[in-house]
Formats: structure tokens, sequence, C-alpha cells
């Protein structure tokens, strides 16, 4: 029932990650996770080899990091989350995976990642605040170092002008 002690808590630790996680920064909680079917049709569309690191940007549980494991031949399938509880969830979901190459993270995908450990970088982040802050910071980020990345964005679109605008090339 909703109006159990245990549904309380749940709510009240939602909004105390919420307040101390993405308000403070002007961020959007997404939540977002892919079913398995679509997950595994995204990883396998990736193209990736045994010479790719994945990371997925902002991996909610895990579903797309795992998939990329199971569905591709990638040297590494990690993924960051900011939420705390997401990281919880998808570390579960690699103890029942097994596979060595699957690592998740907590933490802020703009200052918390080792970007040249990767090669392949996916980013589902829908939020209307978070999206363009988030990449904006990230391709500023990955156009500062001389290696070239793939950066994979989901269903929007990225507004490449300004400091990286000869540094990206776009494709559908």
């Amino acid at each position: 029932a909703h109006d159990d002690d245990a549904f309380e808590a749940h709510n009240a630790r939602t909004k105390r990650e919420f307040v101390e996680l993405f308000a403070g920064d002007g961020l959007d909680p997404a939540n977002n996770e892919l079913a398995p079917a679509t997950a595994v049709a995204v990883a396998r569309g990736l193209d990736l080899d045994a010479a790719d690191a994945f990371c997925d940007l902002g991996c909610s549980a895990g579903a797309l990091t795992m998939a990329v494991a199971v569905a591709t031949e990638a040297r590494l399938a990690h993924g960051v989350e900011l939420s705390p509880r997401g990281t919880e969830r998808a570390l579960l979901a690699k103890e029942r995976c097994g596979d060595d190459r699957v690592e998740f993270f907590q933490g802020d995908l703009r200052d918390g990642v080792d970007h040249a450990a990767y090669d392949v970088f996916y980013c589902g982040i829908r939020g209307v605040a978070s999206r363009p802050r988030v990449l904006g910071d990230l391709l500023e980020t990955l156009c500062a170092q001389d290696k070239p990345y793939r950066l994979v964005c989901a269903g929007f679109g990225v507004d490449i002008r300004g400091l990286y605008g000869d540094r990206v090339s776009l494709v559908r």
C-alpha cells in the first residue's frame, strides 16, 4: 500500500537524492531504463569490437551496459550514474551477470569519469535542463583531448556550434 512506512521512506529518499544531486545544479533526474530487447538492439547497433571500451553516461540501472557485455565483443562495458539508487540497481545486475568487463560507478559524468579510458560513449540523458548542459560539458572535455571518440546520443539532437564545431561530425 502507498500509505505504509516503507513507501514513505522510499519517497523521502527519492526527495533527498533529488535535492542533493540534481536540483542544486539545475539538472533533471530522468530514470530512463531501456527494455532488455531494446538494450540488446541498441548494443548490437553500436557495432563495437574487441578494441572498443564502452561507457554509458547516465546508465540508470545498467540495462544497456549489460547488453553491451552480452551482445558485443567490447573490451570494457562501464556505466556511470549520478543516482545512488540507480547505481545500486546496476550493481545488483552486475552480480547476476558475472562478466569482468562490466563495471558501474556512481558519480557525475562531467567530472568523475576518466574519459581517456573509453572509445565509445552513449548518452541517453534527456532532461530538458540536463541535456544541453551535460552534453556541452562532455563535448568540451572530449574535444580538448587528442583522441578520436564516438559519442552516441539517443533520441535528441546535439548543438555542435561553438568551441567544438570543427571537431565534431554528425551521422544519423
